[in-house]
């Protein structure tokens, strides 16, 4: 099955290695900030010599449990793990930075383990997704539940979902294999795997919005008239206070300014499609409202598509 890929003569796109390296720029200086403000945490007891990963940010919850342990613990930035150790993203996304300097973005409902290698570095995908931004001049393996994905790669996407794995490669090569047979997958492919079939190429009609919940929005808020306890909720981060509060209002699904709050904290979280809908719904009450246009110039920004951005830009001031 061909593979669509972007046709020369389109609209200008950020390429998939300026965009790779833009992400891992803002990744890094994001989990720094975080990592630096974290200044409360108690003091970790040292459960392994090396540790293998370790977790940089978090947008909702996550849970880890220990090799030896059958409990889960409540994750916190700044986490460990050690080889044997699982992570599972209970509530929006979270990201680690594996020890071969790879970082990987976890989606809602996604577990891993961390396994001992046998000739490269193991991530084990157990369900969900993860995306991977490698700067690693050596080779490593992600081991899903129907085949093994040797990482010869920049910026990938790994997923188990509905008894199909897949892999969308947006930059570099990997080596997908299982009992069946191998393929080689390259930049704009992408290839799925079933227990009864070796990797195949899959058809992919915009490789980008399978990643899109991995993309860093910034939180935008821009509403002088909020009621005052949803003004500090928003200003301290506590954005499920936040949802919660504008659900009980008696205008929540009509007022465009909360429709488009709802939208910007669904953005923040990597809740694309939801905060499109959201926008949608706004937009659809007051055409000119000036927060939903904004988020549109946004996604449409961080999506790296420059010349619709630079359009709704225009017709925002206008």
């Amino acid at each position: 099955m061909n593979v669509k890929k972007v046709k020369k003569g389109q609209p200008s796109k950020i390429s998939a290695m300026q965009r790779s390296s833009i992400a891992y720029a803002i990744f890094l200086s994001a989990a720094g900030t975080l990592l630096v403000s974290q200044n409360t945490y108690a003091e970790e007891q040292v459960r392994c010599t090396d540790s293998v990963a370790h977790l940089v940010s978090m947008d909702g919850q996550a849970e880890w449990q220990a090799s030896s342990a059958e409990q889960w613990q409540q994750a916190k930035i700044g986490d460990r793990f050690c080889y044997g150790d699982s992570l599972k993203v209970t509530q929006y996304r979270a990201a680690l930075k594996l020890d071969n300097d790879t970082l990987v973005r976890l989606n809602e409902g996604t577990t891993v383990k961390f396994i001992q290698p046998e000739t490269s570095f193991w991530l084990e995908l157990i369900e969900g997704v993860a995306y991977f931004i490698s700067r690693t001049p050596k080779k490593f393996t992600v081991k899903a539940p129907y085949m093994n994905a040797s990482i010869d790669g920049t910026e990938f996407l790994v997923e188990h979902k509905e008894g199909v794995d897949s892999v969308s490669v947006f930059e570099g090569a990997v080596l997908t294999s299982n009992e069946k047979g191998s393929l080689l997958t390259k930049t704009g492919e992408t290839v799925a795997v079933t227990a009864a079939q070796a990797p195949r190429l899959a058809a992919q009609i915009r490789l980008q919005d399978s990643a899109d919940w991995a993309l860093y929005y910034p939180p935008l808020f821009v509403n002088n008239k909020l009621p005052e306890n949803l003004a500090e909720y928003l200003a301290r981060g506590d954005y499920s206070s936040s949802l919660e509060l504008i659900a009980a209002m008696p205008d929540a699904l009509t007022n465009p300014d909360y429709l488009a709050l709802k939208s910007a904290i669904a953005l923040h979280h990597g809740q694309v499609g939801l905060a499109e809908k959201n926008m949608a719904e706004a937009l659809a009450v007051n055409a000119n409202h000036p927060l939903s246009l904004s988020l549109q110039v946004l996604v449409t920004l961080v999506k790296g598509d420059s010349k619709k951005a630079l359009k709704n830009a225009l017709i925002l001031q206008e």
